[in-house]
């Protein structure tokens, strides 16, 4: 109650939101939401973050963070609706996402009633996703090659990639801050209150078939670390 939220669950109300099917199994809505542009999403988050800002809750003059893995391929759209937006994009291995998000929906869903998962539906969603986040990579390099920025191992490369996320927002970054988010990083370490443990036999997944369905993706994971290397 006392921490940063991500902001889905302020744009259920215009009822285009994927986070819906972390609360039960909802495959018609499921299969009609995967199809539909998320324009009216971004505009609804829009117009609710203008509210709180009207209401005092907010101040206008900082730059809203917003957060949540259900953006990866909507950065077209999301561009449309917030035209100065910068893009953090967080790379992590499909080997371990995939299997984790269907350990997470599964968890989920027990605080709200039955558990049972389509991972089958998951997967292919992430499947396309992923496909549309490449190909929006692609357009946006060519239009704005400085608006994004990648990052890999947060946790383990933490001192370095704070000041590259400031900097690439367009903030500073002081020493009070800095200190309180190590601080907070100390005090909150990897597994404090348990692990979560997943994998992909449990999601009914084989490394070769995520490999080859994602191949594009991994080549892409593949250049981030050579780029890595030589920096």
């Amino acid at each position: 109650a006392l921490v940063p939220e991500e902001e889905g669950p302020l744009s259920e109300g215009c009822f285009v939101a994927p986070s819906f099917m972390g609360y039960a199994e909802l495959p018609s809505y499921a299969n009609w939401l995967l199809d539909k542009p998320r324009t009216v999403f971004f505009e609804f988050l829009r117009d609710v973050l203008k509210y709180l800002q009207w209401q005092g809750l907010a101040s206008p003059d900082r730059p809203w963070l917003l957060k949540s893995p259900n953006y990866n391929g909507q950065e077209l759209m999301l561009r449309q609706v917030f035209p100065a937006v910068r893009f953090v994009v967080a790379n992590r291995a499909p080997l371990q996402t995939l299997a984790s998000m269907c350990k997470l929906v599964h968890c989920f869903r027990q605080a709200f009633g039955k558990a049972e998962v389509d991972n089958a539906l998951i997967i292919e969603g992430n499947y396309r996703s992923m496909d549309a986040h490449l190909a929006n990579r692609r357009a946006l390099l060519a239009e704005e090659p400085a608006e994004r920025r990648d990052v890999q191992d947060i946790v383990g490369a933490l001192p370095e990639t704070l000041p590259q996320v400031f900097a690439h927002a367009g903030m500073d970054l002081s020493k009070e801050a800095s200190k309180r988010m190590f601080d907070w990083n100390a005090r909150n370490s990897m597994h404090k209150l348990g692990e979560f443990k997943y994998s992909l036999t449990d999601a009914g997944l084989e490394e070769a078939v995520v490999r080859e369905r994602m191949a594009d993706y991994f080549k892409h994971l593949e250049m981030l670390d050579a780029k890595a290397r030589i920096t």
